[in-house]
């Protein structure tokens, strides 16, 4: 599917943003990663098709990822691998559930067809950790803060909107910067 928006396209690598990266056996990483548990198996688990022409692409896209949580994050680095070499049926494209449209529209998900492919997909996960990539949350925290003080649309939307409680949080883990 090439083109898309934001100049993504299929050959884009797409990124799996990973919540840890302390995982020893193959059952922590579909715990840990959120492919089993309580919803079932995840049978599309989400990727980004970020084009490698956008500077920081990465930078940008953990920043724009932490929008889904209610708190603002901790200090912890952010870590994604290439999962481009991950055993899956397909990409599909579908809008992300973040609140900016960069991630919203370079969002995918990988398919898979069952619970054999969902153990593969986190033997790859496991495989791939000594190849990590790490994106520093003072980098996240930049660029989150130049967006805010140059009037991006999003950002300061993002900050100053929403509940109270989410408005302090972010506000507050934002001017750390």
């Amino acid at each position: 599917m090439p083109g898309g928006t934001n100049g993504a396209d299929d050959s884009d690598p797409p990124l799996r943003v990973l919540r840890r990266i302390a995982y020893s056996t193959v059952d922590e990483v579909k715990k840990g990663e959120r492919l089993t548990g309580d919803r079932g198996l995840d049978l599309e688990p989400s990727v980004y098709l970020v084009p490698r022409a956008v500077e920081n692409g990465d930078v940008q896209m953990h920043a724009e990822h932490l929008s889904v949580l209610s708190n603002a994050p901790n200090n912890q680095p952010r870590w994604h691998v290439d999962a481009s070499q991950f055993p899956h049926k397909g990409i599909v494209r579908q809008l992300g559930e973040t609140k900016f449209s960069f991630t919203q529209q370079v969002h995918a998900c990988l398919t898979l067809a069952d619970e054999a492919d969902v153990d593969a997909f986190a033997a790859a996960v496991l495989a791939a950790l000594p190849d990590v990539s790490e994106v520093k949350m003072a980098d996240v925290r930049a660029y989150a803060r130049q967006k805010y003080d140059t009037g991006d649309g999003e950002w300061p939307a993002f900050i100053d909107g929403g509940d109270h409680k989410h408005q302090k949080d972010w506000r507050k883990w934002l001017m750390k910067a």
